[in-house]
């Protein structure tokens, strides 16, 4: 009888173990997705920049990012430019990329993320008439953030990154002036 009861005891355990089973490839992906401005504080030739943007993703299963994303300088930070006889001239950088992120536990009201952008960008000078050449570079950023579930379809995020640059060749911009950590906020609109 005592063989019974540890028989059925031993079997119930272990099927209810089985329920919740976990598989590294679910049977089910829940597919949704998102997109929204995205700001970043950061400098530029050690001068306060802000760079304005956007990007969007694929969310698998609630918590893997694919997607990709934009930014351009929007503040007016200064060149160094070794001939200023036709007036100011001013930085001018836009990037972009893929974009990789893992969201930990996005049910929670509270939770963080990290991710990654692997893109390249240009980044050239102009004065009050014209603008002239520009150079390429390579971009790798990643970021940490911390997200808000305001509502079912919005989510606001805020963050740390630091940008890493490769690749500037001209005399007014360096990898170093571009290469800095900073400040993000992301509000983001989608299905989560």
């Amino acid at each position: 009888m005592i063989k019974k009861i540890v028989a059925l005891a031993l079997c119930c355990y272990v099927l209810t173990f089985a329920q919740d089973t976990e598989y590294l490839i679910p049977e089910k992906f829940e597919i949704g997705g998102f997109g929204g401005p995205w700001m970043q504080g950061t400098t530029v030739n050690k001068q306060d920049a802000l760079f304005m943007g956007g990007m969007g993703g694929c969310i698998l299963n609630h918590s893997f990012v694919f997607g990709g994303g934009g930014w351009g300088l929007i503040t007016k930070v200064s060149a160094r430019v070794p001939d200023v006889s036709s007036g100011e001239r001013y930085v001018r950088v836009g990037y972009g990329g893929v974009y990789f992120e893992y969201i930990d536990s996005p049910q929670k009201l509270f939770h963080l993320s990290g991710g990654v952008l692997v893109g390249s960008g240009g980044a050239g000078y102009k004065n009050n008439y014209n603008e002239h050449s520009s150079d390429s570079f390579f971009v790798l950023e990643p970021n940490v953030q911390a997200h808000v579930n305001v509502m079912q379809f919005f989510r606001i995020s805020a963050g740390i990154f630091y940008r890493y640059v490769n690749g500037l060749k001209n005399n007014f911009l360096s990898d170093k002036d571009l290469s800095n950590a900073g400040v993000v906020c992301v509000f983001r609109f989608g299905k989560f």
